[in-house]
């Protein structure tokens, strides 16, 4: 599974080279999930809201689109905030 159909089961939409979607770590009304597919199969996730990585990944779980990972703090080049890429393994469809 890709970031493009985690963003699409979310009812999310492409934006630049990754997707955004509502988070499902809290109740979002306008699209603040940020998601990407990284190296080697990661998932890069950014909530813009607020909600940490952890929150993230484990709402994602919950809805059945991951079933383990293994997250990984990194920095975004762009404004030093801190985003997770992550290798999971991702729940069959």
């Amino acid at each position: 599974m890709t970031a493009e159909t985690i963003a699409k089961a979310l009812g999310g939409r492409k934006a630049g080279s990754g997707w955004v979607a509502r988070c499902p770590a809290h109740d979002d009304r306008t699209p603040s999930l940020s998601l990407a597919d990284g190296h080697d199969g990661r998932l890069l996730v950014k909530c813009w809201a607020g909600c940490s990585a952890c929150d993230v990944l484990a709402a994602l779980r919950r809805c059945k689109l991951i079933s383990t990972c293994k997250p990984r703090q990194l920095i975004d080049a762009r404004d030093g905030t801190s985003v997770a890429e992550v290798r999971a393994e991702f729940a069959p469809r």
